[in-house]
């Protein structure tokens, strides 16, 4: 690579820090962010509400604490749909951080049976909210035990005001909007809510609901309503929907494409299990890490339920991680040499910097361009920008944070997984023009890559049409481990796009540890760009798999040499003799076997058919028949007597072949003169004979070795030479022992009966009719059992006119 090139990529790398810094102070530029920033850093509201719980606690252990960011999507909608009529400073909270404490505890210290006999354990439950000024704006807390004053409505009313003033709520400016009161546990408990109205702004009211057991406010909490003159404010919702069902059917498609993939991968053996396995692993431990960080401190949802979610979860990556390589290899083999590099280990390598550098630069230019954009549709009033809950894990508090760090890793890896790796390669499979190609995959990531956060929701679809392309020309352009560090960091760092959201700034805590990270990478990828090895030089993982690939393809390769020889040798037609109907066939198998057949005409009266079976399969079986073959047509030239042909025959294939060859053949001469076949046998299936007169056919086998099974004495002393005389209507069936060992499902074998008894049935039949029904009968018989050796007969009839 040119040093011209490695600077270029150096700076791209650079840039790429700014980008990312620039994206993350987009990402929260809007005018309406302000409403969902907080003014008290996160860990100093939890303080607060740890504080408080120690001070109402009344003895309590063991609870769980769980940290949730809240927010009013409804209201956060309003606001930037009346931006023009709103207030500046306007005194509403849409985000809060609620902190609760919860547990199952034993009442008054005993656990109490049922009627069933059943432990009836009791829930207790605290919990503070605070909005984004470290303001307390509700509460839940049990209630007093050892109360016995029971307030009534009135009381209860009188009492709530004096609270809200307590919270500078003018109480005469509040109205009693709702009230309604049930006796619980011997307590009466009153349930109020007021209302008051917001100066200068319409259709929105704060409402208080305030909870009295007894006479202690047992929950209080402060929330919007937004009123609209009774308008619906939802009108967008079946759009919304829309959108989901859609999303949900891709995801649905995806998934059963995924899973035929593998399990047709699996049953072809063209899957890497072994580096699955280590990759699946490690997902393992982010998941289980994930899933006991968010069930803590419950002991059975760490362990059980974290093991079994973590072990499925897993397991379902391990399936997306070995299909990918394996689909990615077969249609990609130029493009995936540096992710193989990894797998097997090497890293100081200059093309993995190269690829590092590339997506570190696009990652953030597409993201720098989505928030740049958003920020800009964010000043048109009938665009709203509404993001999930789930978007504000990093807002959490610590082991809450943490454990949304884990999903988030787990959510990308599988996102990145299926649409820049599986999706690429399933797609190339089908489509190989690449303008098409191209096309597809951009709108793919239009869906992969769009920000549902919008209203109405095409808005999100239309800002990702440039990041869809970008990502769309690096899929065709570069080789994979771009495409995927490229997906990773673009969804991994989008995670982290409400990160300014932190009153502390960007560059506190998880900021700091970011842009630390970022540096880092980009100045080991410079490093690996200008000092790392080239991968041509390297010796490149190459995965078990790969090398049965290449075994099978050497087999079929050599099945189609073994087949093309077998075609050549064989008769293209079946000849015309006087007084005789010839009738032959030769399916060969999926491993090609050496079955022979042959028709040689020794003179005007003498009609020769030949039938025989090299031992073996595939090339060498074919080479060996060939070589039969060949001296077969050069014995034949001097007599067309059978047993001298085939003891000559035996004895220069016993000096010319290795002793585990052998060849099986039967020699029928028809002389159409004397009426008479003559006919010998060297360790071949019988002849199936059917005199026109006889009620049944016979089987005819005269003695004889295999040819090359023993020296020419004893073969010439064993073979026999037999004649019978021939007369119209009689049938002869050569075969070989594909015929009669033909096997069902169940592994039972055609046998020599079955023929036998086809014979007799359809021997007036001519010689191409009998042959057809042996056929019929045998595909029947088989059913959808695998054909494992050649189906090789010649069925000669004798006419009329002998």
């Amino acid at each position: 690579m040119k040093n011209s090139k490695k600077i270029i990529l150096s700076f791209a790398g650079l840039t790429s820090i700014v980008l990312f810094y620039l994206f993350l102070q987009l990402g929260t530029a809007a005018w309406f962010w302000h409403y969902l920033s907080f003014e008290m850093p996160i860990d100093e509201i939890v303080q607060k509400a740890e504080t408080a719980f120690v001070e109402e606690n009344s003895g309590e252990t063991g609870l769980k604490r769980e940290i949730d960011f809240l927010f009013d999507k409804k209201l956060l909608r309003f606001v930037q749909q009346n931006r023009d009529s709103l207030p500046e400073n306007l005194p509403i909270g849409i985000a809060a951080i609620n902190v609760e404490y919860k547990g199952e505890i034993e009442e008054d210290g005993h656990t109490q049976v049922g009627e069933e006999g059943e432990l009836e354990n009791k829930w207790i439950n605290y919990s503070w909210k605070y909005n984004t000024r470290g303001e307390e704006i509700g509460f839940t807390r049990p209630r007093d035990k050892n109360s016995t004053v029971e307030l009534s409505k009135s009381e209860a009313i009188f009492q709530a005001k004096i609270f809200l003033t307590s919270r500078g709520v003018d109480s005469s400016q509040v109205n009693l909007s709702e009230y309604k009161h049930e006796n619980k546990d011997s307590r009466i408990h009153h349930f109020y809510t007021f209302d008051s109205e917001i100066p200068g702004v319409k259709n929105l009211l704060r409402k208080t609901e305030i909870k009295f057991v007894s006479d202690r406010i047992t929950s209080f909490d402060t929330d919007f309503a937004i009123t609209n003159n009774g308008k619906n404010t939802d009108e967008g919702k079946w759009l919304e929907y829309t959108f989901i069902t859609l999303l949900s059917v891709f995801w649905f498609l995806m998934f059963i494409f995924i899973a035929t993939s593998f399990v047709r991968r699996l049953r072809r053996d063209e899957l890497d299990l072994r580096r699955g396995a280590v990759i699946g692993g490690l997902m393992f431990v982010f998941s289980y890490l994930m899933i006991a960080l968010a069930a803590y401190p419950s002991v059975s949802g760490m362990l059980i339920g974290g093991f079994f979610g973590a072990l499925f979860i897993a397991v379902g990556f391990l399936a997306l991680f070995v299909t990918s390589h394996s689909i990615s290899r077969e249609f990609f083999p130029q493009k995936i040499e540096t992710a193989d590099l990894i797998l097997g280990g090497t890293i100081q390598v200059c093309e993995i910097g190269v690829a590092v550098l590339r997506a570190l630069f696009f990652a953030s230019l597409s993201l720098a361009l989505l928030a740049g954009l958003q920020w800009v549709v964010s000043l048109i009033p009938a665009i709203q920008c509404v993001p999930q809950n789930d978007n504000f894990w990093l807002i959490n508090f610590q082991r809450e944070a943490t454990a949304g760090f884990f999903n988030s890793i787990v959510k990308i890896s599988f996102l990145t997984g299926i649409f820049f790796v599986y999706f690429p390669a399933a797609v190339k499979s089908k489509i190989q023009k690449n303008s098409l190609y191209f096309l597809v995959l951009a709108f793919t990531f239009l869906i992969a890559m769009q920000n549902l956060d919008f209203k109405p929701e095409f808005v999100g679809f239309v800002l990702a049409i440039p990041v869809a392309f970008i990502a769309a020309w690096i899929v065709l352009k570069y080789d994979i481990l771009t495409r995927i560090l490229f997906g990773f960091i673009f969804y991994f760092v989008s995670d982290f796009r409400y990160l300014n959201l932190d009153p502390q700034g960007l560059f506190a805590s998880y900021g700091l540890v970011i842009f630390i990270a970022v540096i880092l990478i980009v100045g080991l990828a410079i490093y690996l760009v200008f000092r790392g090895r080239a991968a041509a030089e390297l010796e490149h993982y190459v995965p078990e798999y790969v090398s049965r690939i290449a075994e099978r393809q050497r087999m079929l390769q050599e099945l189609e040499i073994a087949r093309e020889v077998q075609r050549r040798f064989l008769p293209e037609h079946v000849p015309t003799f006087p007084k005789l109907q010839i009738a032959a066939i030769c399916n060969p198998a999926m491993e090609v076997g050496g079955d022979y057949y042959d028709f040689i005409k020794a003179d005007e009266n003498h009609f020769s058919v030949v039938i025989g079976d090299v031992s073996g399969k595939g090339v060498s079986a074919a080479f060996y028949m060939t070589m039969a073959k060949g001296i077969i047509q050069t014995l034949a030239r001097n007599t067309w007597r059978p047993r001298q042909i085939l003891t000559e025959l035996n004895e220069i294939f016993y000096k010319n072949s290795p002793r585990e060859v052998f060849i099986s053949v039967i020699w029928g001469v028809f002389d159409v003169v004397s009426n008479k076949l003559f006919f010998a046998r060297a360790g071949h299936n019988p002849l199936i004979m059917h005199k026109h007169h006889s009620r049944e056919p016979q089987f005819l086998s005269p003695k004889g070795l295999g040819i090359g099974l023993a020296t020419g004495e004893i073969f010439a002393k064993e073979i026999e030479e037999r004649e019978v005389a021939i007369a119209p209507g009689d049938v002869f069936i050569f075969y070989t022992d594909g015929i009669s060992e033909s096997m069902d499902l169940d592994g039972e074998e055609f046998g020599e009966d079955r023929l036998k008894d086809l014979v007799n049935r359809h021997s007036k039949l001519s010689a191409e009719e009998i042959l057809n029904k042996v056929k019929s009968e045998i595909n029947i018989f088989s059913g959808t059992a695998p054909q494992h050796d050649d189906l090789t007969m010649v069925v000669v009839k004798v006419t009329d006119d002998i």
